[in-house]
């Protein structure tokens, strides 16, 4: 929930920011999509699904249940709507967001159905925060999952040495 936590750290301390990379963030409105996207509760849903749903409904409404104590659910909301704002949220900081060319492993053991949706939820997400710049890039890893920092750091340099060299030129 990196993202949640730079967007509303970039509406507190604008002048502090002067780009950013995302590396296959969850993104402000993605816990939103994520429970549209998924099938009434029932007794017979994956382990998969029951996952991702224990996972909204339960860690991201508890801080307790994660190290940093962050209301995930309030800090979402709070960041969804600073990116009502008019215009860019970023304005024309260099931001890249990287996403992961490997969908999670248990994403396999889903209906196809929801695996897709869920796919195409967290796409729209990612997408929206590349958006929000004027110098905005959305980069798919291929063959990475979510850790692509340790799964490819070149692509993540490469991604920090763009938005370093772009604030410098």
């Amino acid at each position: 929930f990196g993202a949640i936590i730079a967007t509303l750290f970039t509406q507190a301390y604008p002048d502090d920011v002067v780009g950013m990379v995302f590396v296959d963030p969850q993104a402000p409105r993605q816990s939103a999509a994520f429970l549209k996207a998924l099938p009434p509760a029932s007794a017979d849903e994956s382990s998969a699904v029951k996952g991702i749903r224990e996972v909204l409904e339960d860690f991201e409404t508890d801080p307790s249940q994660n190290p940093e104590h962050v209301a995930v659910r309030e800090s979402g909301a709070k960041a969804s709507a600073a990116l009502d704002a008019a215009g860019p949220f970023f304005g024309d900081r260099p931001v890249i967001v990287l996403s992961a060319g490997r969908p999670p492993p248990d994403f396999s053991s889903m209906p196809p159905d929801v695996s897709k949706a869920l796919l195409a939820a967290r796409a729209a997400a990612q997408q929206e925060l590349a958006d929000e710049s004027t110098a905005g890039a959305h980069e798919t890893v291929p063959g990475a999952g979510h850790v692509i920092q340790d799964e490819n750091p070149p692509a993540v340099i490469d991604a920090l040495e763009k938005v370093l060299a772009a604030v410098k030129g």
